[in-house]
């Protein structure tokens, strides 16, 4: 019978391209253009959709991307937060196929506000803590 499970994937990392630009940012590892992959195990066989809770700190632009598996989410992933400055927990949908039995990963990559300005100043500075994956598996 399919149950739901979760994985809290902890980062705790700042994304820029400037490494002092967050004041309190001091307790978030610096790396600029991406995290890291995470990895998290499934240990039945996922069923249907999915979908993420994201915990992001001053996101100023659209164009930042959610990878599961090396594959991107689509639409927006990560929205900017208009008053700035503070923490906000967003969800994102995961397409059925994206999760796997077994290894899965996670990466958060930077992008760039070309989306938003039709620019590539990329300069948006900001911190993700962490994220919950939600599925269902048999």
């Amino acid at each position: 019978m399919a149950h739901a499970n979760f994985k809290f994937v902890k980062f705790g990392k700042h994304l820029g391209d400037v490494e002092d630009e967050l004041s309190g940012a001091g307790a978030f590892e610096f790396k600029g253009k991406s995290t890291d992959p995470k990895t998290f195990t499934i240990a039945g066989e996922p069923r249907g959709d999915g979908y993420l809770l994201i915990q992001a700190y001053d996101v100023g632009v659209y164009s930042h991307e959610i990878k599961i598996n090396e594959r991107p989410l689509p639409a927006h992933d990560i929205p900017p937060d208009a008053a700035a400055n503070r923490w906000q927990t967003w969800m994102d949908y995961i397409p059925a196929g994206y999760l796997e039995n077994g290894s899965n990963s996670i990466q958060i990559v930077r992008g760039n506000n070309e989306l938003t300005t039709g620019t590539d100043k990329g300069d948006d500075n900001f911190l993700i803590q962490g994220v919950t994956i939600h599925w269902m598996e048999d």
